[in-house]
């Protein structure tokens, strides 16, 4: 989400051979949680070091209508002194 308004989410899949998904920890909701916060920081590489850890936060609790904020991500990134 930027400003607002959605915004597509360019993939940075990585250990899912079918994709994103969510609603349950996996390969495909890890994969979700890095192209969420690949796109929000930029820096994949930074977005590797936590995003198990925000699949299992968030993106496994996403039900099948989910939204997240750029200040929800921007929050939780400052908590672990990512960004």
């Amino acid at each position: 989400m930027q400003g607002g308004r959605q915004a597509p989410l360019e993939s940075a899949a990585e250990q899912s051979s079918t994709g994103m998904d969510w609603g349950y920890s996996g390969s495909a909701p890890a994969d979700l949680a890095l192209s969420i916060l690949a796109s929000y920081t930029g820096n994949r590489e930074a977005a590797l070091t936590c995003h198990q850890a925000f699949m299992a936060e968030f993106v496994a609790e996403f039900e099948d209508e989910w939204s997240i904020s750029d200040d929800e991500i921007r929050d939780w990134l400052l908590k672990r002194g990512i960004l």
